[in-house]
């Protein structure tokens, strides 16, 4: 191998980690990540709840997180919380939110909750 070939796979190298750095450090950043809405989600929940401390939310693999339109940063999320009711029984509420940030931080567009 010559000089030549190997200073410019040098070079090719140090652009492909500037490119993939590059785009993990975007993604990292990205205002579209569904985890943020539902941590948004949460907190919108948390808020309209009468016992906010007894609250449990299920692990963001079990809600149902949906791509409101192909592409977009808008997402529908359904879930639910375990809390504590006025006469300190555990009940199962489920909340729906529709969830936008395309530009800048993600928030809350509509909430739904089923206090049963």
């Amino acid at each position: 191998m010559t000089p030549l070939s190997k200073t410019w796979i040098k070079a090719a190298a140090v652009i492909a980690l500037i490119i993939l750095g590059g785009a993990f450090v975007y993604d990292l950043k990205s205002t579209c990540a569904s985890w943020r809405g539902y941590d948004v989600a949460q907190n919108a929940v948390l808020d309209k709840m009468k016992s906010p401390t007894t609250a449990k939310f299920p692990p963001i693999e079990e809600v149902k997180i949906t791509n409101y339109s192909n592409g977009s940063c808008v997402y529908d999320l359904k879930g639910y919380v375990d809390a504590q009711n006025d006469f300190g029984a555990i009940v199962r509420t489920t909340f729906t939110a529709r969830i936008g940030g395309h530009s800048g931080p993600p928030k809350i567009i509509w909430l739904s909750i089923d206090h049963r």
